[in-house]
Parts: structure tokens; C-alpha cells; sequence
């Protein structure tokens, strides 16, 4: 539903945009495009354990340098900023690991357990890209172009974090002792506590992004205007780190980790549908 939307809305707007469009601009070598791009966004990341993942929404910004072979072929360059958003939600997160406990002699292992209920992770991600695309560009008129255009791009991660909230059950069971611990707020044993973290790092690689898109081009004098749908994918594997545990006991506190850290997800690629608009000379 939301991608007909899309397309709905981007074919209103190109036929409320041709009558604006006054000569196509043949013979013209270079094209200098900023643009700006809203839709819907996917991380994809695999949660397993009866988690689920959704999308949200996302943009993209930046500048466009554009070659013109000829009038039909074109190669596209420049640089773009893109945010992407998404979540992960598990009605019940359980976890439990062992350490050890430094704090007696000698030191033992201590396991400790925990589950969340109605676990939300909101996830951002934001990348600085470079696109290499060719382009196509057809006449439909004396005053419209068509263009498809495809490519790549090398995406570098500049801010990814994720904020977690639910209600916490925590309990740990000292082998010296042979005691389970629980309902000790004072020592991070919690019975259904609510909580919430706020702006936990997620480890991320360099992405390599296939981009795809497809519009229709105007022309008001040396003034280009276009609107087009663009399709981005991620063709590699961007998660980082998978050794970390959501939830850590420590003598500072409990803190937590973004699943995407975890052995709680499998992968991190992110994909994105969207309504590019843009305006630029020529």
C-alpha cells in the first residue's frame, strides 16, 4: 500500500509539473542537481527468537553531478547524505549469561538471567554516500523526458544508535553460594521495571548500496526540475559486532546493547522506497 501510494503521488505531481516545462535543453554537457528524497525505510537485521523488525520513514539529501555523453547517455556522481530509521519489537526478550565474580576468593561463576517484556528497539542510521550511476534519458515530448537510471553506491556510517525500552525481570545465581537473587532493586534485580536507554552505539561497517530509480525530467529555461521513485539496497552485510549481550550486569549499573550487537540478529542491511524530488542547471 505504502509503495502504490508512492507511485500515486509522484505521478500527481509530474503531471501537475509539465506544464511548466519549456525546452528540453539538448546539447547540454553538464547538469548540476540537488535533491531531496522521503520514504519508507527497512534495516533488515533477521531477529530471531520471535522477534519482529518494521519499517519507518527516512530521507535522503545532497548534490548531483551529472556528464552528459549525449542526449540519451549520462553518467550521475556527487554526494548524499541518507537517514534511515527502524525498529525491532519482541513481545518477550530472555537472555541469560555466565562470568565471573572477581568480588570473592577465589573467584566463581556467576550466571545471570533476565527477560523484558513488550521490547521495543527504535533503530537510526545515518550514511554519507558517494553514487556512480548511468543514466537513460528518453523524449516523450518537446517538453518531457523520461530517464532510468542505475548504479552504485559506497555508503560511510556516520551516526548509528538504537534506544530500547520494556519492563525488566532480572535475577543471578552466585555458584559460591548456590543462591538465585531477585526483587533486589538495589542491586539491579528487578520485578518488572519499566526502562528505557537513550542513544546506545550501533556497530556498523562501510555499505556497498545498489541504487535504482526511475522520473520524468522538465526544463524552465537553463532551470531543470524532475521528480522520480528511487530504490536503494544494500548488497553487503553492514553489522558490525554480534559477541555483545543486550542487557549487561557491571559494578556501575546495568547497560544495555542494541540487539543489532547481538547474537539476537543475524544481519544489518538497510533498504529504502522513496519519492526523490529535485531541481538543478544545466
Amino acid at each position: 500500500m505504502k509503495t502504490l501510494n508512492y507511485a500515486a503521488f509522484t505521478l500527481a505531481l509530474t503531471m501537475s509539473l509539465s506544464p511548466l516545462a519549456a525546452r528540453k535543453g539538448e546539447g547540454r554537457t553538464h547538469e548540476a542537481l540537488a535533491h531531496f528524497t522521503g520514504g519508507m525505510t527497512v534495516p533488515l537485521s533477521s531477529p530471531r527468537y520471535g522477534g519482529m523488525e518494521g519499517d519507518d520513514f527516512g530521507m535522503k539529501a545532497g548534490g548531483t553531478y551529472v556528464y552528459n555523453f549525449d542526449d540519451r547517455w549520462a553518467v550521475m556522481t556527487g554526494l548524499e547524505f541518507a537517514n534511515y530509521s527502524g525498529r525491532i519489537t519482541y513481545k518477550k526478550l530472555t537472555d541469560s549469561y555466565s562470568t565471573t565474580d572477581d568480588r570473592v576468593t577465589p573467584s566463581n561463576a556467576v550466571t545471570y538471567s533476565y527477560s523484558i517484556s513488550n521490547y521495543r528497539e527504535t533503530q537510526t542510521l545515518s550514511l554519507l554516500s558517494l553514487p556512480l550511476m548511468l543514466r537513460m534519458k528518453t523524449d516523450l515530448d518537446t517538453r518531457t523526458s523520461l530517464y532510468f537510471a542505475a548504479g552504485g553506491k559506497v555508503a560511510l556510517p556516520m551516526l548509528a544508535q538504537a534506544k530500547m525500552s520494556g519492563k525488566l525481570t532480572s535475577s543471578a545465581n552466585f555458584d559460591h553460594e548456590n543462591v538465585v537473587y531477585s526483587n533486589l532493586p538495589g542491586h539491579d534485580f528487578f520485578d518488572g521495571e519499566t526502562f528505557g536507554a537513550q542513544g546506545k552505539k550501533i556497530e556498523t561497517k562501510t555499505a556497498v548500496i545498489l541504487s535504482l530509480e526511475s522520473g520524468l525530467r522538465f526544463a524552465i529555461g537553463r532551470i531543470m526540475l524532475y521528480a522520480a521513485l528511487n530504490f536503494d539496497c544494500s548488497l553487503n552485510n553492514i553489522k558490525g559486532a554480534s559477541e555483545k549481550h543486550p542487557l549487561n550486569f557491571a559494578e556501575t549499573g546495568l547497560y544495555c546493547e542494541s540487539l543489532l550487537n547481538t547474537t539476537f540478529t543475524e544481519r544489518l542491511k538497510i533498504n529504502s522506497f522513496g519519492l526523490k524530488l529535485g531541481f538543478g542547471f544545466f
